[in-house]
């Protein structure tokens, strides 16, 4: 929760078909649970899955996680989650 908002950020989508993966870098908040307004479609950093997210020091932060086998090693920040 970050300034009374709940955040999600980036993740991924398995086509069973094709057993391939669609990878995500976007942000999106919600005040209630039930409507959600997108912060961005596409944040600066790459897209990713099993990353990390946290508040601290008055902002959102994303570290690591993958793209396919490919790890990401960095850490981005943002007071707004559409501005990294």
């Amino acid at each position: 929760i970050f300034n009374s908002r709940i955040y999600i950020s980036g993740g991924s989508v398995l086509n069973f078909n094709t057993q391939s993966f669609t990878f995500f870098n976007d942000v999106w908040s919600t005040n209630n649970g039930a409507n959600w307004t997108r912060a961005t479609a596409a944040a600066a950093w790459e897209a990713r899955d099993s990353h990390t997210s946290a508040t601290a020091l008055g902002r959102l932060w994303v570290m690591g996680g993958f793209f396919g086998n490919f790890a990401q090693q960095d850490v981005w920040n943002s007071t707004d989650g559409a501005t990294w």
